[in-house]
This record gives structure tokens, sequence and C-alpha cells, in this order.
């Protein structure tokens, strides 16, 4: 995995990734949905599968494109879930949709 190599060969540490989970959190809450949906990308990339933001951070960058009405980016993002199904994993997504689309998105639709 990614993460693992860059914590062995360059001192990466998961201080970071939590860094920049935060920092995408804040662009979303200042209505930066562009840098929200960069930073979650950024960070869905590098994060484990097992980390406790990474099923958010992929929901949250859905609902980053879907508010910037990125159309294409946001069905692109909807595969996700289809590979989360295939792999087994139904009852953390349904189990987490509730709380991840308020955290997500709706405070800015309010």
């Amino acid at each position: 995995m990614l993460f693992d190599c860059l914590a062995d060969k360059h001192a990466f540490r998961q201080e970071y990734l939590d860094m920049l989970y935060t920092y995408a959190q804040f662009q979303n809450e200042c209505e930066s949905y562009s840098g929200a949906a960069e930073y979650l990308y950024f960070f869905s990339v590098l994060v484990p599968a097992t980390d406790r933001n990474a099923l958010s951070s992929l929901w949250g960058k859905l609902a980053s494109e879907i508010l910037m009405r990125n159309c294409d980016a946001a069905m692109e993002d909807l595969t996700w879930p289809k590979e989360k199904i295939d792999n087994n994993s139904t009852a953390v997504i349904v189990i987490a949709l509730p709380r991840l689309s308020s955290q997500w998105g709706y405070q800015a639709l309010g």
C-alpha cells in the first residue's frame, strides 16, 4: 500500500493524513467544494482502507462533486459503492450513510 511505502521510506505519519482530512473538512465548511474534493481525493489515495475516515472521505468527495454540479466526476465517484458492495461491505455503507450525509454537504443545502 502507498501509505506503508511512504511511512517506511519517507517517515510519513498518520498525523499527516489526519491533518489532510481536517483541512478538507475546513474547505467544505468554507464552501470551497473544489478544494474539499481535491484534498479528499489525495486523502483517499493515501489512506489505508481500515482508517476511521476512509469511508467518510469518499462520501465527502462525492458530496463536494455534487454540490459543484460536476456530474461527470460525481458519476465516477459512484463506482466505489459498487466495489464495496462487491466486496461484501454493504453493511458498512448502509450504516454509515445517514451519519456521513449529515457531515458532508447538507449544511450547504440548508
